[in-house]
């Protein structure tokens, strides 16, 4: 369409190009074909879904709150939109993943899946909008600038190298480098336990937990290093964790 309109339109005049159209009434129907169908030039499951309804009605509504959506990999880029008003939709994947749908390992290691096997869950129909997605997003933001602080200053130890305070340091913290969405459930967790409505408005009231969040956390990990297949990524790499801190 694109050299259609411009000058090489005579090149193409005799251009035949062959085409299929399904026509469904079930939505689901729709995705799937287009998933199963695409072998011949493979595209990811996150640019087929992108123009799903769920995805155009979601980056409307975002759009009214001054964020953008990116429902394609760097939609905005090179327009002049600040970072922080911008707004992924693969993280935003993540983040329902680890919030509402209690899988943190997952949301982590697993993130392929969720324009493929979770979508239905993920971006569900019936709660997906604004409200639903900024929520977790917003506070895995504040976990990851806390995160980043932490790496920050590691580095800085390590160019300083100031041994002992590092290994004190590691010791106590090392596993905030993986536990980003570990951290977002367990707050979730704990806003249920003080009868918090996940809303926007109690956002802070929500990350005041955070600490808690972290003792929680490294006291788990703390109580499992004397295993002798002990590993920090294995830990964070599945959902069981999630299982053991609900019980």
């Amino acid at each position: 369409y694109e050299i259609y309109k411009s000058e090489f339109k005579k090149k193409i005049e005799n251009i035949y190009l062959l085409i299929r159209i399904y026509e469904v009434k079930n939505r689901e129907v729709g995705q799937a074909i287009a998933r199963f169908t695409n072998t011949q030039n493979p595209v990811k499951n996150r640019d087929i879904m992108s123009n799903d309804q769920v995805q155009v009605k979601l980056q409307k509504e975002l759009l009214r709150e001054k964020f953008y959506y990116e429902r394609k990999k760097y939609e905005f880029r090179d327009q002049g939109i600040k970072i922080n008003q911008k707004i992924d939709a693969e993280k935003i994947g993540q983040a329902i993943m680890a919030f509402y749908l209690e899988k943190p390992g997952s949301a982590k290691n697993k993130k392929q899946e969720i324009f493929g096997d979770y979508y239905a869950d993920v971006f569900s129909e019936d709660k997906i909008n604004a409200e639903y997605v900024l929520v977790p997003y917003l506070i895995h933001k504040k976990i990851d600038q806390d995160i980043k602080k932490f790496l920050a200053k590691v580095k800085k130890l390590e160019r300083e190298k100031k041994e002992a305070e590092l290994k004190k340091l590691l010791q106590k913290d090392e596993f905030l480098g993986h536990a980003h969405y570990y951290l977002l459930f367990v707050l979730r967790m704990l806003a249920q336990e003080k009868n918090l409505s996940l809303e926007r408005k109690n956002i802070s009231e929500i990350f005041k937990s955070y600490n808690k969040a972290k003792n929680i956390l490294r006291d788990i990990v703390d109580s499992k290093k004397n295993d002798p297949k002990f590993s920090l990524p294995h830990i964070f790499k599945s959902d069981d964790l999630a299982k053991e801190i609900k019980i």
